[in-house]
């Protein structure tokens, strides 16, 4: 390898250089130079010709750049960038190795382009990117030992005698990439050389003899191993061997046979003359190689939607033979996983099927590269779509294809954004029901050619629905044509259409949420296109024909739509009963209302008009129905005696006073209707600021119509006339039993005040009035009077006279009124106000009603026998009484809330009749634990008024003794007899408890009596003995109490046992009592 030079000479003539490390370079040409030119005598040189030239007169003997040792050794000299022409021989080394030649042409030599000679030894000698055309002898010639050279890159044509090479003793070297054409006898003259092999490949020979051997033949290399490389000559990716041809055409590279289209003969070229294979290409190059990549198409994935298996296709031509393909997926992970797969043949698809990410709204992307049997590969483009949800039914591809929606039922997702040309985007086919499109925000895209729609609907589809779809550049948006009917379109956004949304002769359909902006029209009803809904859509921009354009077309309903800077943002053409409510209709830059033969069925309410609107009226027939956003719901209807605009704000819109501000853009009369107004009420009419007329309304609240000649901008006021009253609720009536109501009177203030809103409002009386069981009212009297009269210091008044009041005065009026009546009566109060003018001669009353409530009284708990109690036990029966005085009432209810917090609702409805005192009683079994129960009994009247007393009963703990009555019968017993109960001669006496406590039992008796003989006579009761068992001691029975049983437990029973030890006394018959007595504590006593 040469050294690079370090140092820098300019030199612009013939020179000796003699500087080792310097660079020298030619700064200018030299020419026609009869003496060697160029003697390089010190090594370690670079001479540097920068493009210019070298040239000589074609002298015997001259050198153009020379390098010349009388011994062989490196010299390292490069000379590069230099044109060298007309010399003996163009550049000469002798005896000089490690030298490079670059960039050069050595051309037009009298003997030789580039002369290597040494009688010794040279090597590693490089010619890279050099020509030598046109030497008499050779273009270059290699004499003497040498070895380990590089010729890369050089063209040597149209050299005579000799040919393009002379390789002499030339071993161990490469020749690559060369073009060596049109020279004599050979191309390679090749003697003694190969010793070791020489790499001969990838060089183009075009030449009578590419190759002559001369003297002994050497094995040389004629290829290199196939691998990817730039061939020097014929289509291919490979490099191997050389190509062979002539000038006719016709060699062995010409007219091999290579079937596999790879770019090399399918059988070896054999190169010495004695066909040993010493010197064979086994790789000659054809010019038949397949070069070309496979080509895809028609990308397609039949789904879309997430979590679903999906097939991925591309169609594959080849020009020769497919072989394999890689198939890439990402599946929204954003990391690429490869399939190879095998598939043949000249044309094929790469399918394959993969179960798509369960993840909506992610980005799956996929790509394929192919390749063929010659290993030319091609990458299709990397492919995507977004994962739908798993909603939808089927997904619409995104090609250039007109999609039809086909089946009922079914929703149908945009995969992404459709671009179509010429064409419909989406059609549904007639008769398709129920089923929805949802465009997922995506966009369809056309190109602006007539007659083109995004969403078409035709003839009878039903009940399907259009959605989130963004829609640009068609004809018509969405169409509805020919009774599609009972769709909905909702949230669509569409944009620079001829018409955004068109239904034409289409009803009963729902547009709401929609855009429709910068369009030619926003939205448009024609054609008999009924009874639709459009709700809380825009249209703003929309340019030709407005925002919303309702065209021969009936009963159709817009609500809360923003039609904001259209060039018309309402247009109303030959159509009737339209409504228009609410929303914001302004800002438009012709006009905000176009009515052409709109007749005064189309209404237009609760729209704002706080600012200037303008409405056109295109003929003299055309109505402006209107009704501002109040509860009063007042209709003001508009028309003009011809064409015109009219600008109008309005200032206050209620039943008491329309305000408005009209003006119109020429002299024109305008006929206004109002109705809604309150029903046969007077009403001044207005024209700025100057009384026009007073008008009536009838029974309807309709306005008597009527005119304003508007030449400018006119203010315009409708006026109540009226007066404003104010009453105020007198206290309720409170009865008690201590203040019974219909024992006493009760006084009471009524307040009242009337303003007047007009000019003069006349002499003004007001009258406090009542009624009772009718409808007329009644002037209350003010002598003592039941149920009211008035009362006052002095004189009492009704009425009384506010005197005259003009606009802006009020009258306060006060009236004390006495009121005596019965509970359950009610009476309405009202005050009367009137004027002594006609035009208000008309009252305004304000009405109050006054009710008695029932009167309730003597709230008693009472046990069974009828005494009041105040306690009681537990499982005890007890009335509760009431006395209610009411003509009127409806029902009693008793609230009983006992200690443990139950409560108990009981009500008991009476019926009125002339006797209206009710004595109300209610049986109950108290069964609860002890405690304090509270009782409160509630009267109601037909009226709604009630009255209520209440009580308080307390609860202790109960317990209950039974006994079997049955007599203790000794039967007939002699005196001095003991009688024993047990024998069967008397019973023995059961003591049961019961309750919830347990109680102590005791007894005691009395002396035996009789009143048939000797009433006096009598066997004394110690006579008698009982006991609790049948055996053991027996005790006498005493006239006080003896304990029985201590703590007898509820729910057992105590028998106790009896003996009788008769005493002498005279025989008849005796009776006495046996009292049992049992208490929760102590024992008994009388």
């Amino acid at each position: 390898m040469a050294k690079e030079a370090k140092a820098v000479i300019n030199i612009n003539t013939c020179s000796n250089l003699t500087q080792p490390g310097e660079t020298y370079y030619l700064t200018a040409d030299i020419m026609n130079s009869a003496t060697t030119c160029m003697n390089i005598t010190a090594n370690d040189i670079v001479l540097d010709c920068q493009g210019h030239t070298i040239d000589g007169l074609r002298t015997d003997g001259t050198v153009g750049i020379q390098v010349y040792r009388t011994l062989s050794q490196n010299t390292n000299v490069t000379i590069k960038n230099c044109i060298v022409t007309e010399w003996s021989t163009g550049i000469y080394f002798y005896n000089a190795s490690s030298n490079q030649i670059i960039n050069t042409i050595s051309n037009n030599s009298l003997k030789y382009g580039i002369l290597l000679y040494t009688k010794y030894s040279m090597t590693d000698i490089k010619i890279i990117n050099v020509t030598t055309n046109s030497n008499d002898r050779v273009g270059i010639y290699f004499r003497g030992p040498t070895s380990d050279n590089q010729v890369i890159n050089v063209t040597t044509n149209s050299n005579n005698k000799y040919g393009g090479f002379i390789l002499y003793l030339f071993h161990d070297s490469t020749i690559n990439n060369s073009k060596i054409q049109n020279n004599s006898i050979s191309g390679l003259y090749i003697q003694n050389s190969g010793s070791p092999p020489n790499r001969i490949y990838n060089n183009f020979f075009n030449n009578t003899n590419n190759t002559y051997f001369c003297r002994t033949i050497y094995t040389n290399y004629w290829n290199t191993t196939k691998q990817i490389g730039e061939r020097v000559y014929s289509p291919g990716k490979y490099i191997g061997g050389n190509y062979w041809t002539n000038s006719t055409g016709n060699d062995y590279s010409d007219t091999c046979v290579d079937n596999d289209r790879n770019g090399f003969c399918d059988y070896n070229y054999t190169l010495d003359p004695d066909q040993t294979g010493n010197n064979t290409d086994y790789l000659p190059l054809s010019n038949q190689a397949d070069v070309e990549s496979p080509k895809w198409s028609n990308n397609s994935t039949n789904n879309t939607i997430a979590g679903k298996p999906t097939l991925f296709s591309l169609r594959w031509t080849d020009n020769f033979q497919l072989s394999s393909y890689i198939f890439s997926l990402d599946n929204c992970t954003g990391t690429f996983q490869d399939i190879t797969r095998s598939f043949a043949g000249t044309g094929n698809w790469s399918n394959e099927t993969f179960v798509i990410s369960s993840t909506a709204f992610c980005t799956v992307k996929w790509r394929v590269n192919a390749t063929d049997t010659n290993d030319n590969w091609n990458a299709s483009d990397v492919f995507s779509f977004t994962t739908l949800p798993s909603y939808c039914d089927l997904a619409i591809p995104t090609d250039d294809a007109t999609f039809t929606i086909n089946q009922n039922n079914k929703y149908y997702c945009l995969s992404g954004n459709k671009q179509v040309s010429g064409k419909n985007a989406i059609n549904f086919s007639s008769g398709v029901q129920n089923s929805t499109l949802d465009c997922l925000g995506y966009n369809l895209d056309g190109n602006d050619a007539s007659g083109t729609t995004g969403v078409y609907l035709f003839q009878s589809q039903t009940n399907n629905t259009i959605k989130n779809c963004n829609i640009t550049d068609f004809a018509g948006g969405i169409y509805l044509i020919n009774y599609p009917s009972n769709n909905t379109l909702v949230n669509n956004v569409l944009t620079s259409n001829t018409r955004g949304i068109h239904l034409w002769l289409s009803s009963n359909n729902t547009l709401r949420d929609n855009i429709a902006n910068s369009n030619s029209i926003g939205i448009c009803l024609s054609n008999w296109a009924n009874y639709n809904t459009l709700i809380n859509n825009t249209a703003r921009f929309n340019t030709i024909s407005g925002g919303i354009k309702i065209d021969g077309s009936n009963n159709n309903t817009l609500i809360n739509n923003t039609l904001h800077e259209n060039s018309e943002n309402v247009w109303i053409v030959s159509s009737q009963n339209n409504t228009i409510e609410g929303g914001s209709i302004a800002f438009a830059t012709t006009r905000d209302y176009y009515l052409q033969s709109a007749d005064s069925t189309n209404l237009f309410q609760a729209t704002n008009f706080t600012a200037s609107r303008r409405i056109y009226f295109d003929d003299a027939t055309s109505w402006f129905n209107y009704r501002n956003d109040t509860l009063s719901s007042i209709w003001l209807k508009t028309n003009l005696s011809s064409a015109a605009t009219i600008t109008r704000k309005l200032i206050n819109w209620n039943q008491s006073l329309m305000r408005w501000n009209d003006s119109s853009s020429v002299a024109v009369t305008a006929r206004y209707n109002l109705t809604g107004l309150t029903p046969n009420k007077y009403y001044f009419v207005y024209n700025d600021s100057s009384p026009v007329q007073a008008l009536k309304t009838d029974s309807n609240g309709e306005l008597p119509s009527f005119t304003i000649y508007l030449s400018s901008e006119h203010e315009i006021k409708v006026e109540e006339a009226k007066l404003v009253v104010n009453l105020s609720t007198p206290s309720p009536i409170t009865c008690t039993e201590a203040n019974p109501c219909e024992w006493g009177n009760q006084v009471y203030w009524i307040n009242a005040s009337v303003e007047c809103r007009n000019t003069n409002c006349g002499n003004v009386n007001g009258t406090v009035r009542y009624n009772d069981s009718t409808t007329t009212m009644k002037a209350i009297n003010t002598t003592p009077d039941k149920p009211f009269y008035v009362v006052g210091e002095g004189q009492a008044e009704n009425p009384i006279s506010c005197g005259i009041l003009t606009q802006g005065q009020t009258c306060y009026l006060n009236w004390t009124v006495n009121a005596t009546g019965d509970p359950g009566s009610a009476w309405r109060i009202d005050v009367n106000f009137s004027s002594d003018l006609n035009f208000w001669n008309d009252t305004q009353d304000a009405i109050i009603k006054m009710n008695v409530p029932p009167r309730i009284w003597n709230l008693v708990v009472r046990d069974i026998y009828g005494n009041p109690i105040t306690s009681t036990g537990t499982g005890v029966a007890v009335n509760i009484t009431v006395n209610v005085s009411d003509s009127n009432l409806n029902y009693v209810e008793g609230n009983f809330t006992w200690p443990n917090g139950t409560k108990v609702y009981k009500n008991l409805t009476y019926y009125p009749t002339n006797n209206y005192t009710h004595n109300w009683t209610y049986a109950i079994h108290i069964s609860m634990p002890p405690g304090t129960a509270y009782i409160k009994v509630t009267a109601y009247d037909d009226f709604g008024s009630s009255n209520s007393t209440n009580t308080t009963l307390i609860i202790d703990e109960t317990y209950t003794l039974d006994l079997d009555n049955t007599p203790i019968n000794f039967s007939t017993v002699n005196p001095g007899q003991v009688v024993n109960a047990i024998t069967g001669k008397g019973w023995p006496l059961l003591a049961i408890v019961s309750g919830n406590v347990p109680i102590n039992l005791s007894q005691r008796g009395e002396d035996f009596l009789t009143g048939l003989i000797d009433p006096n006579e009598r066997i004394d009761i110690r006579n008698m003995t009982w006991n609790t068992s049948e055996s053991g001691y027996f005790s006498a029975l005493t006239n006080t109490y003896t304990l029985v049983n201590k703590s007898l437990q509820p729910g057992y029973d105590q028998p106790i046992y009896y003996k009788l030890n008769t005493p002498p006394v005279r025989p008849q018959s005796y009776g006495g009592l046996v009292y049992v007595c049992g208490l929760k504590s102590g024992v008994c006593s009388d």
